[in-house]
């Protein structure tokens, strides 16, 4: 399934394993299966992936909406756990240097 998408757009999974930031994917258990399936597949090709299920979250009822606060700490931790953080303050030098 993902290769069938990504033949649509050009990419291939070899492009996908490329990527050496750290990637967080976050599904919802209501929602249809193959986007759980879909986190799966990215999480045996991309080597830094966290991936997440709101389990009683769907497209009709996102995690941002429903539990803004469960998502928020999440990301906060995703931030402070991940190679996000050495950007952030890579950025903030720079504006301080400027």
């Amino acid at each position: 399934m993902l290769e069938d998408m990504l033949a649509a757009t050009s990419f291939t999974s070899e492009m996908l394993a490329a990527i050496t930031q750290v990637v967080l994917v976050i599904t919802g258990g209501r929602g249809n299966i193959r986007f759980q399936h879909l986190a799966g597949r990215l999480a045996s090709v991309v080597a830094r992936i966290q991936t997440a299920t709101f389990a009683d979250r769907r497209h009709l009822s996102p995690p941002h909406r429903d539990e803004p606060a469960r998502l928020a700490e999440m990301l906060i931790q995703f931030w402070a756990t991940t190679t996000c953080n050495e950007w952030l303050r890579h950025i903030t030098n720079q504006a301080n240097v400027a």
